[in-house]
């Protein structure tokens, strides 16, 4: 059994090594957030170890991937990775219950939003309203003048688009750099 100091609830308990940090606190009903489970996927049971950290296992492969290299500078592990081999002292204040709580009520509120809900025969009569819309565009539109254009009378002179200007042909382009 190895002593644990719990801040900021200036609590000491003393846990074995068989379970992981994280299993500890919630035995002993501490509030630590964890949406995975203890599975080392979440990130959300970040402890910070105050003193001892070599009190504490390495940080695992799944532990790095999530939080990086870096537990020397900022003494943060996952607790459900952490397992105790001495005494410790944490820092789980970052994990306020009822902060949690109220961003879990906050999103499964209702929000309120201008969006228009429509019945089924609202929507039906827009959609008809369009349909007819667009099949008088099509018809007035339906001008046989436009078709095989490329075959009337080549007397009428082109369109000319760009200005009136030919391509330069590659080359031309290439002896006006130099």
């Amino acid at each position: 059994m190895y002593k644990v100091h719990i801040n900021p609830d200036d609590l000491t308990l003393y846990l074995s090594d068989e379970k992981s940090l994280l299993e500890h606190l919630r035995d002993n009903d501490l509030y630590v957030k964890s949406s995975c489970g203890g599975h080392a996927s979440c990130t959300d049971c970040v402890v910070k170890v105050v003193d001892g950290k070599d009190n504490v296992n390495e940080p695992t492969f799944a532990e790095t991937q999530l939080l990086g290299n870096v537990f020397h500078i900022t003494k943060e592990r996952l607790a459900c990775q952490c397992f105790i081999k001495g005494e410790i002292k944490i820092d789980i204040s970052a994990h306020d219950k009822a902060s949690d709580e109220a961003r879990r009520q906050n999103k499964s509120k209702k929000v309120s939003s201008n969006t228009r809900v429509r019945k089924k025969k609202e929507v039906e009569s827009i959609i008809s309203e369009r349909k007819e819309k667009s099949r008088l565009k099509r018809e007035s539109k339906d001008d046989e003048s436009w078709k095989n254009h490329w075959d009337k009378d080549k007397s009428v002179a082109p369109k000319r688009l760009g200005g009136g200007m030919r391509p330069k042909k590659i080359k031309d382009i290439e002896e006006d750099n130099d």
